[in-house]
């Protein structure tokens, strides 16, 4: 019992020990005074925000793996149709600059 005590003891000034700490860190970032932060509830918020972000990053990864992939021969058509109707618009140009 008594071990159970001191590691209780123990584990107890491990986090009154981390939060005097964090404390101390917010003050230096902020220039405020930090008192009796609950720094267990502002992580838990921490990690309530963080869920979305998660699920996002779920979400895509997932969705990657669902993609159908585009034949490379409809690839290539689209190339060679672009690259037809700037030589078309290219020449239509030309033209219209020599007949003025």
């Amino acid at each position: 019992m008594w071990d159970t005590l001191h590691i209780l003891i123990t584990t107890q000034a491990v986090c009154d020990g981390t939060q005097a700490l964090l404390a101390k860190v917010m003050q230096a970032m902020t220039g405020l005074q930090a008192r009796e932060i609950d720094f267990l509830a502002t992580n838990i918020l921490v990690e309530q925000n963080a869920e979305p972000r998660r699920r996002e990053i779920q979400f895509l990864s997932l969705l990657s793996t669902t993609s159908i992939p585009v034949p490379e021969e409809s690839t290539r058509l689209e190339v060679k149709s672009d690259r037809q109707n700037f030589v078309e618009r290219a020449s239509t140009s030309v033209i219209q600059f020599q007949n003025k």
